[in-house]
Formats: structure tokens, sequence, C-alpha cells
């Protein structure tokens, strides 16, 4: 957390993490509470280089969700890296997670970052 007035606007949070993410299914890689009002969300995941697949993320208010907002097919020799934005507004304390999947045939390490700044109460 950067701005530690959370209900004020213009307060911004950010948190990051790696994590080995199974393949064929969705996980959270990370996650931000926060309060009630508009928030501007966005996150970016980088997963270790492997040849096959595909690689998916999303921003939701539910942990593990397949509901997916940006996707890629693999990139081999290099990071793929994916990023997600969106606006939300809550009328209560919410949990954002970031949450990718992936299908390559084996787990792989993924860094992920997501930020949250308030625009209104």
């Amino acid at each position: 957390m950067i701005n530690s007035s959370l209900g004020n606007i213009g307060t911004l949070l950010e948190s990051s993490s790696d994590k080995s993410v199974a393949t064929g299914g969705s996980t959270s890689i990370v996650s931000i509470p926060i309060t009630a009002g508009k928030w501007i969300l966005s996150g970016h995941v980088s997963f270790t280089s492997h040849a096959t697949g595909i690689r998916r993320i999303n921003i939701s208010g539910s942990s593990g969700s397949t509901g997916y907002m940006n996707a890629i097919q693999a990139v081999s020799g290099a990071a793929t890296i994916l990023p997600v934005s969106r606006i939300v507004e809550v009328t209560t304390p919410t949990t954002m997670y970031l949450n990718v999947y992936q299908n390559s045939g084996e787990s792989l390490l993924c860094t992920g970052t997501l930020s949250a700044i308030k625009i209104s109460g």
C-alpha cells in the first residue's frame, strides 16, 4: 500500500507477488482490498517463457474467476506479458483479485502486480 489514507480520493494502492501457476487452472496471483467508491484498477502478469498454450488475465471481485478480459498465445524464448485494466464502482469494501490462467502443459512461474487508484467517493 502506497497511500495509507485508504478512504480518500487519490488513494493509490499496489501489491505484487510471484506464484507458480498449474496448467489448466485459474488462480489469483495478487489481491487488493478497496473501500466503497469508484476505482481505476490496472494490473499485469509476466509468465516465464514457454512456447505452448494460451495465457489469460482478468481483474475480478472473485478469486480465481474465469471471465477473462485479455488473452494471448504463448511466446517462445521470452516471457509472455499481459496487461489489463478496468474501472469499478463498489458500494461496500471489496477485495479485487488479479486472476490468471495458462495451459502450457506444466506449471509456470508468474509475477503479477495489481494497482488501484480511487477516483471518487
